[in-house]
């Protein structure tokens, strides 16, 4: 803070009165307080599951039919079987199916039971110097924010 001084001069003769303000002047430095350090650990543990699959396999079967047509056939849906025809043209115009290709899909429930790996991350803050409380430590990543006030 500085002192100014304001000269005032009174009508009533050649008194002359001194005033005084305070003035003041703000600056900022910068401080060293410690420092903060955040290690991260990975924890790994076991978890049982146990989950229902489906899974879906083709069995491939040709059948030899040997049938004479007139007209080129499509592929035919029969139950779980899709035929897919295959044909040989003659020269005769006349189609002879030679054998059929029948696919057929079965599909197979299971349960499944096994024990995978899962892995956890852990931060762990350490400060030092001597400035403020030190912040919790050992935090687990999903409770981080409940533990610093969010």
């Amino acid at each position: 803070m500085r002192d100014v001084a304001m000269p005032i001069q009174i009508m009533s003769g050649e008194t002359t009165l001194r005033l005084h303000a305070e003035d003041m002047q703000v600056t900022r430095k910068t401080r060293d307080v410690g420092a903060v350090s955040v290690s991260i650990t990975t924890d790994v543990h076991d978890h049982a599951i146990d989950e229902v699959l489906t899974s879906t396999a083709v069995r491939v079967s040709r059948v030899p039919v040997g049938r004479v047509v007139d007209r080129m056939p499509e592929s035919r849906q029969d139950g779980d079987t899709l035929i897919v025809p295959v044909v040989e043209e003659v020269v005769v115009i006349r189609f002879l199916i030679r054998e059929e290709i029948h696919l057929t899909r079965t599909t197979n429930t299971r349960r499944h039971q096994d024990v995978v790996s899962l892995r956890t991350e852990r931060a762990t803050v350490t400060r030092s110097g001597d400035g403020g409380t030190p912040p919790p430590s050992n935090i687990p990543h999903d409770q981080e924010e409940t533990a610093n006030g969010q």
